[in-house]
C-alpha cells in the first residue's frame, strides 16, 4: 500500500485502518499495489442523490487508486472488498475520472 502524503493514519477512524488492510489485500490478490489518498476537502455534490459532504476530513473515508486498471478489474476488486468487509457498514463505490481511470471510494456508512 502506497500512502499519499495527505493520509493521516493517526486521524483515521479505527475501523478504517482495518478496512484499509482489507482493501490492500484485495488489490494484492489482483496483482496490484493500491495508492491511498485522503480524497480532498469537503465538497458539494453537483449530482442529485449523491452525498453533499465528504467523510474524508473525519477519518471515515479513503480513496484507493491505480493507473491503467481496466474497468472490469475494478468491479472484481470492489466486489472482493465488499465481501471482506461485509460485517462493517461500508460504502464501496468505483468513481471513474475523465482520463479513463478512477479509484475506489471506501467510507464508513454512519
Amino acid at each position: 500500500m502506497i500512502l499519499d502524503s495527505d493520509v493521516n493514519l493517526v486521524g483515521l477512524h479505527p475501523a478504517m485502518a482495518l478496512i484499509a488492510l482489507c482493501v490492500d489485500s484485495a488489490f494484492h490478490e489482483h496483482g496490484h499495489e493500491a495508492r491511498v489518498s485522503n480524497g480532498g476537502a469537503v465538497r458539494k455534490s453537483d449530482r442529485p442523490g449523491r452525498k453533499t459532504r465528504s467523510l474524508h476530513p473525519l477519518g471515515c473515508a479513503l480513496d484507493f487508486g491505480l493507473a491503467h486498471v481496466p474497468r472490469v478489474e475494478w468491479d472484481g476488486i470492489a466486489n472482493l472488498v465488499k465481501e471482506r468487509v461485509r460485517a462493517v457498514m461500508v460504502d464501496v463505490v468505483y468513481e471513474p475520472d475523465a482520463a479513463g481511470g478512477g479509484h475506489l471510494h471506501v467510507e464508513l456508512d454512519p
